[in-house]
């Protein structure tokens, strides 16, 4: 991913030690793997540092506006504050003398940071950047139920308290004179409009047409699409070769094992693209050798903690070698069509958005008090409205929740090396998504009816390509890591000594393994014996709890030591 920082100061400030710290972040920011090729920009104006790693000189930039990302719309206003803000898949930072605004896209696909006190205001897509650039962290205890029961920090929420999340569709808009900083988002509503299934089919064809008109063949050059098995995947590569001329690539993932297999991921997503005239590579996703458990801590931190799914284990190299040879963007299936259908009760719908508290979670619930995790709510915002249906609960939460603060992470981190592209998450898309009825959108009916219409005669995959997260954390090594790490004295001071040594216990490789046989055989008796699992609680394996403490605790203390990499200087801060 490429990384953007701003800093945009109240008063006068001598720009060239601003200019040295912005560097020193960006060097540390960018893996050691990646330096001797990374492309490091700083730029200055009026009471104004910026600084980007990677930005591709494709994307659009004026003076200090710049856009992260696709522009699905010609806007040639795009980089003025105040203007209305583009359809796309983007970042967008704009200034002029009076105001600095930051834009995020339609869905919130990519995640914008900021700080704001009355001294300065940074923004950037890298938490570490803004922890490092202000030398400032302080942590937000808030987080702690929800890196327990999600693996993410909540809605909007950083490990740094001072940090917060803009989100879809917002503007924060710094009134330069003032110092004032308002932050306006789009409303997230759902609204049937009439019309025929055909119409609605029609339509919806012609709002994904509209958005993949935009790209050609100076994408292409630059960018490849990731190809699954599945339906959205599908989508984005039937679209996009339609233009043959553009001449697209495609990639896909899986274990050597998997990709072996006629049904998985990996093979059909070959004979997709076979099937479209893409050019396509399988890159192989085993464990690499070396340090697993290292490997494991790099790849938190590279994801700057925001999940907890250990979706990689390899050494990211045939990645890299993508990126030698020229790619810089991945385009991605994300999308928000329609989730899968749920039971019409509060614990289904939020299990399937992975937004459980602590108190559905069956074998934390008798610990709650004792762990300090009691009173975990959800925000008024995710709750059910009056008069709301499950499904367009359901539906709104993957909106306003699922794709900000889970995909946006896992997006980023799936492309390390690359920036991401979501067309299915246009503008476009969601407006027309939230004019459909219930019945078209569960299960993404009406998508999968035009993915039918429009793709290649292949079956969809059977099985996954590549491990599942849960594998990944099953390694001994990473087993090993996470024990080490719940006996740390940073751990118990996060957590609490209770929780941790609890997990430690229920991970004992001696305990664990019953553990793990014990809830193999509960869903086997369920599914043939017909048992239900009980509506009010949901057993959580212990190592997923575990290597949520230990994601956390590999973050904080990362920006700890960020927080301390600069020293305050007096050049920069002297109007202070």
């Amino acid at each position: 991913m490429s990384i953007i920082v701003s800093a945009v100061y109240r008063r006068e400030i001598d720009p060239e030690p601003a200019r040295r710290r912005m560097l020193a972040v960006l060097q540390e920011l960018t893996p050691e793997r990646l330096r001797s090729s990374a492309a490091l920009d700083v730029r200055d104006g009026a009471g104004h540092v910026q600084g980007t790693v990677n930005l591709p000189g494709h994307y659009p930039r004026r003076d200090l506006s710049l856009c992260q990302g696709k522009l699905y719309d010609s806007e040639e206003t795009w980089w003025e504050p105040g203007t209305r803000a583009p359809d796309g898949s983007f970042a967008i930072l704009r200034e002029d003398a009076d105001r600095f605004e930051a834009v995020s896209d339609p869905a919130g696909s990519r995640m914008l940071w900021y700080l704001h006190d009355d001294h300065m205001f940074v923004v950037s897509n890298s938490e570490r950047a803004i922890t490092m650039y202000t030398g400032r962290f302080a942590l937000n205890r808030s987080v702690v139920p929800w890196v327990v029961s999600t693996g993410t920090r909540g809605l909007g929420a950083s490990y740094n308290a001072h940090l917060r999340l803009l989100p879809p569709a917002a503007v924060a808009s710094l009134d330069k004179a003032s110092w004032q900083l308002q932050v306006a988002a789009e409303e997230i509503r759902f609204v049937e409009t009439p019309g025929s299934r055909e119409e609605r089919l029609a339509d919806l064809d012609e709002a994904l047409a509209g958005t993949f008109a935009n790209f050609g063949a100076e994408d292409s050059a630059h960018a490849v699409i990731s190809l699954s098995g599945g339906c959205d995947s599908r989508a984005l590569a039937a679209y996009l070769g339609r233009d043959a001329a553009a001449g697209w690539r495609s990639y896909s993932i899986g274990s050597a094992k998997a990709i072996a297999m006629p049904g998985s991921d990996a093979s059909i997503a070959a004979r997709v693209a076979a099937a479209l005239g893409l050019r396509h590579r399988t890159i192989v996703t085993d464990p690499g050798t070396g340090d697993i458990g290292e490997l494991a801590r790099r790849f938190v931190i590279s994801g700057e903690g925001r999940h907890d799914g250990l979706i990689r284990l390899d050494s990211g190299s045939e990645l890299q070698r993508m990126s030698m040879e020229g790619v810089a963007a991945i385009v991605r299936g994300d999308e928000g069509f329609g989730w899968k259908p749920v039971a019409p009760t509060g614990l289904s719908v939020r299990m399937s958005m992975d937004l459980l508290l602590c108190g559905d979670i069956a074998n934390l619930k008798p610990h709650l008090a004792a762990f300090g995790l009691d009173g975990h709510e959800l925000p008024e915002e995710l709750r059910r409205a009056p008069g709301e249906s499950i499904e367009t609960w359901r539906d709104r939460l993957y909106q306003r929740y699922r794709i900000p603060t889970l995909l946006a992470a896992l997006t980023e981190h799936k492309a390390i090396t690359f920036d991401t592209i979501n067309p299915l998450l246009s503008r476009r898309a969601l407006k027309l998504t939230r004019s459909l009825p219930d019945t078209l959108r569960t299960d993404k009916a009406l998508f999968r009816e035009l993915v039918g219409k429009i793709g290649p005669d292949v079956p969809f995959a059977g099985r996954d390509g590549a491990p599942s997260r849960m594998q990944n954390t099953r390694h001994p090594e990473v087993l090993r890591a996470v024990r080490r790490t719940l006996a740390s004295p940073a751990c118990e001071g996060l957590f609490g000594p209770g929780l941790a040594r609890w997990l430690r216990a229920e991970i004992h490789p001696a305990r664990y393994h019953w553990t793990r046989m014990g809830q193999v055989l509960g869903r086997v008796q369920r599914r043939y014996l017909k048992q239900p699992r009980g509506n009010d609680t949901v057993h959580l394996d212990p190592l997923r709890l575990a290597f949520r403490l230990f994601v956390a605790t590999t973050m904080v203390e990362q920006l700890e030591a960020d927080a301390g990499l600069q020293p305050a200087d007096a050049q920069i801060d002297r109007a202070a």
